[in-house]
């Protein structure tokens, strides 16, 4: 499926970032993809839970900061939901502009900025309960 890279009980299962057009909530065909592919990860380990975090980039200018960003993540959210992802294993937060994968301000480094990942929590990952990784996953929100 993908790469994992563990950090204190966290998992970035890397199917790829869901990226977005300049100041759009739109899913396109691969976001689809991608989202049920990560619908399918979680169907198979009823264990985790998952951090939908939205972002956008520093050109992308919002009445709100994170609006976007939110709107992005519950863009997300809501397809897996659509997908059967119960709605109690995810949570979901915005970062902005202010966690950007790339530093610069070509167009395809602020494209890359426009995302949403996707963080994996739980027993399988983290170690101990699902009580303790949804404590964990809640600590993510912004």
């Amino acid at each position: 499926m993908g790469n994992e890279a563990r950090s204190k009980g966290v998992s970035r299962r890397r199917f790829g970032a869901i990226y977005f057009a300049h100041r759009s909530v739109a899913l396109g065909q691969r976001a689809r993809r991608l989202i049920g592919a990560h619908a399918k990860y979680l169907e198979r380990h009823p264990g985790m839970l998952v951090a939908v975090v939205g972002h956008r980039d520093a050109a992308e200018t919002a009445a709100q900061p994170a609006r976007l960003g939110k709107a992005r993540a519950a863009a997300v959210r809501d397809c897996l939901e659509s997908l059967g992802v119960h709605e109690s294993r995810m949570t979901t937060a915005s970062f902005g502009d202010r966690m950007p994968r790339y530093a610069g301000s070509g167009a395809a480094l602020r494209a890359a900025n426009r995302r949403v990942d996707i963080i994996y929590f739980g027993a399988s990952v983290a170690g101990g309960s699902p009580p303790a990784a949804r404590k964990r996953a809640g600590r993510i929100r912004r």
